[in-house]
């Protein structure tokens, strides 16, 4: 097998039509009702800068915790934030050196999946973010795994995990009983 060359890397991504690109000019009008509305023209005319800007107002709007001024933190750590949420919400990339190098330089081969994939399931990836603030595992290093203080804490946390994931799922349950069939 050969390795990937730049040419093929990209091409492991889903390739985005004509009809993915009406679907995220839909839903960033949607989104966006108050500030400004996008024709399939314009948001092929934006920046490769524009198009991380509004990739990071998306993930905005899914997790306010994403909410801030991409001009206000370095690139490593735009590109590593990013990365990460998209890695919790299972967005499907080999998060390589290349999937990074084309992220936080607005490539639109590799933004406009991301896109796609978040605007067309944004409820479910906002409970997803919701939750995973709550129920990601903290990994304890090897060297601090002998304290047997912070191991009793940590044992604690994750049953608090577990009690919350029980409860969240109850309210669930409860909500879509109580909106009755569709």
């Amino acid at each position: 097998m050969k390795p990937p060359t730049q040419q093929n890397q990209h091409n492991q991504y889903k390739k985005i039509g004509t009809d993915e690109l009406k679907d995220i000019v839909s839903e960033l009008n949607n989104l966006l009702k108050e500030t400004e509305q996008i024709t399939l023209w314009s948001f092929d005319e934006k920046t490769n800068f524009e198009l991380l800007e509004l990739l990071n107002t998306v993930l905005g709007h899914i997790d306010e915790s994403h909410k801030l001024d991409i001009r206000d933190e370095t690139q490593d750590k735009t590109a590593n934030r990013i990365c990460e949420f998209l890695r919790i919400m299972q967005f499907p990339a080999s998060y390589d050196f290349e999937f990074q190098r084309g992220l936080i330089s607005g490539d639109p081969r590799i933004i406009h999946p991301i896109l796609h994939y978040l605007l067309t399931k944004k409820e479910e990836l906002a409970q997803r973010a919701y939750l995973a603030k709550f129920l990601t595992p903290i990994n304890i290093p090897q060297e601090f795994q002998m304290d047997s203080e912070l191991m009793n804490v940590h044992e604690n946390y994750k049953e608090l995990q577990a009690n919350f994931a029980v409860i969240h799922q109850n309210l669930e349950k409860m909500r879509s009983e109580a909106s009755g069939p569709k």
